[in-house]
């Protein structure tokens, strides 16, 4: 997906090596990226979103769409937009770095035994988020 979208928005597509012409590789991301958008929390109630990876996922999507924003239909827009706000809503990035810290504090610094330097930048880094 992210592949075509760069290639059709350089001018990298070549239409006899991808089997298909520049309109048609368009389409394919516009459809790739409305697939991976509306199942998403922010568009489809119970999909998926708001776990570790989901930024990444949803990172690579947008950026997709964004290199052939003015080629995408307005429901892929719309649904992409409403994906990316939804996975940058600090309160969300927070709580999942706080739910780390809290689990490398219960995991290392419960007994007061000596750990790491490494262990404690583990448990400090949710404060910067």
């Amino acid at each position: 997906m992210l592949t075509t979208a760069v290639a059709a928005r350089t001018g990298a597509h070549n239409d006899g090596l991808a089997g298909r012409t520049r309109d048609e590789a368009i389409r394919y991301t516009d459809w790739l990226v409305r697939s991976i958008a509306c199942e998403h929390v922010a568009v489809t109630p119970g999909g998926w979103g708001a776990g570790w990876q989901t930024a990444h996922w949803a990172f690579l999507a947008g950026e997709a769409a964004w290199l052939v924003w003015d080629e995408l239909t307005p429901q892929t827009r719309e649904y992409v937009a409403q994906m990316v706000v939804y996975e940058a809503d600090r309160r969300l990035i927070a709580r999942h770095y706080l739910h780390l810290g809290e689990r490398q504090r219960r995991a290392y610094f419960a007994d007061n035994t000596p750990v790491p330097q490494k262990k404690i930048f583990y448990a400090l880094r949710p404060a910067a988020a």
